[in-house]
């Protein structure tokens, strides 16, 4: 319990210490429990990097979409998964495919100037 507490102590620290370097920006991987953790010390958060799980898609030719082509030809390569930024029409071509797509990193905004 301790040492949980220790380590979501430093991460505040360290995000200080960068507000105070007047960085604008982190982009972190953060767990559930830091994420959360940093919501509440008021930072603003936003999803800035996905994880993607690819998977064979047979009739992808049809699809003029490059995000289902770029899982479909990762997937070829023996790649598992993709990192990658997406935008709001490719989450919707995600989510018609039905592929999941989770957050991976998130940009925590330090300044109010970059946000």
């Amino acid at each position: 319990m301790k040492d949980r507490e220790h380590r979501l102590s430093a991460l505040k620290h360290q995000l200080a210490e960068r507000k105070g370097n007047r960085q604008e920006y982190v982009i972190w991987a953060l767990t559930e429990q830091q994420l959360e953790y940093v919501k509440n010390l008021g930072y603003p958060v936003i999803p800035w990097i996905y994880r993607i799980r690819t998977k064979q898609m047979s009739p992808f030719f049809r699809s003029n979409d490059s995000i289902l082509r770029v899982l479909h030809f990762a997937n070829k390569k023996k790649k598992n998964t993709v990192f990658t930024r997406l935008k709001k029409g490719e989450k919707e071509v995600l989510d018609r495919a039905g592929i999941e797509y989770k957050p991976y990193k998130y940009k925590i905004i330090l300044s109010e100037k970059s946000y």
